[in-house]
This record gives structure tokens, sequence and C-alpha cells, in this order.
């Protein structure tokens, strides 16, 4: 697949390569950061695992606690 940029078009790439990019840019920029706010819209799956939103008052970020840290 090719997922080079060029001028003028999108880079096409796979959920993988976009995951792990974002990553490493957002680590190498903010290293290790504890992050505060409220939790809001918490649900327990069957699964065990946790799901809410953390947020403040301008903007809110979607989290997942898996059953083996919760």
């Amino acid at each position: 697949m090719n997922t080079e940029l060029q001028p003028g078009r999108a880079a096409v790439m796979p959920v993988s390569l976009l995951v792990s990019s974002a990553r490493l840019l957002i680590e190498r920029h903010l290293g290790l950061v504890w992050v505060s706010g409220e939790i809001s819209n918490f649900t327990r799956a069957a699964s065990g695992h946790c799901y809410f939103n953390l947020k403040d008052a301008q903007a809110q970020v979607r989290c997942v606690m898996f059953r083996q840290k919760a």
C-alpha cells in the first residue's frame, strides 16, 4: 500500500500505521505525562473492561481501562 505523502494528495494508510505513527509523535513530543480531568459516561462491559470519557471544560478524550488493570 502506498503511504507516501504527495503534494495535493491525502495519504492512504492502514489503521495500524496511523495509530503507531500518532503514538510515536505524542510520546516524542510529550514523554510520560499524568492527565487529570472529570470522568463521565463510565460503563463496565461484560468483558470487565471499563469505558469512560475524561474531560475538562474545553475538551474530552475517550478512554478504556482493560480488565487486568481495573
